[in-house]
């Protein structure tokens, strides 16, 4: 029964990653066209058909919402225990963000066909904010299981 909980468990996290992937990816690249981020790191400024370019990077999102959670898995980040150190943690995070930013990479040098103008900065932004939320996620979810509820919860009681 713990076992299934358990596996449970750690597929609605693959998810949660997942969807926090695919929304870092977004939020890269609202932050890459926004003025005011363009003025103060003083960058080019995207041209007046962004639109149409970000419509061109929706392939991506299946791409980034299959491979996240296969990335983060090959790193052992899934099959740690809950009350796991920090610094392994994230280490395996860190190690599974970089190896998304090169597949990312990866992927939009091989569609240059299809979109060919495409900000340098999106897949660097990509890792960091990838990075921040999916330890804001890990720090919510050990913060409820560390509280006296979920520990009340989570014991077996026999009668």
């Amino acid at each position: 029964m713990l076992r299934r909980d358990r596996h449970i468990r750690m597929q609605v996290l693959q998810l949660v990653d997942a969807c926090l992937f695919a929304l870092s990816f977004w939020l890269a690249y609202e932050l890459r066209a926004d003025v005011r981020v363009i003025y103060h790191f003083r960058l080019d400024p995207f041209p007046n058909n962004q639109g149409a370019v970000f419509d061109k990077l929706v392939w991506i999102y299946p791409v980034l919402i299959f491979l996240s959670p296969l990335v983060l898995e090959a790193q052992g980040f899934y099959s740690r225990s809950i009350l796991s150190s920090r610094r392994v943690k994230y280490w395996q995070l860190l190690k599974g963000c970089l190896i998304m930013v090169l597949c990312l990479i990866l992927a939009l040098f091989f569609s240059k066909l299809l979109v060919s103008n495409v900000a340098r900065w999106i897949p660097v932004w990509f890792g960091g904010i990838s990075f921040f939320l999916v330890v804001a996620r890990e720090e919510f979810v050990s913060a409820v299981f560390q509280s006296k509820m979920a520990n009340a919860q989570g014991k077996r009681h026999f009668v």
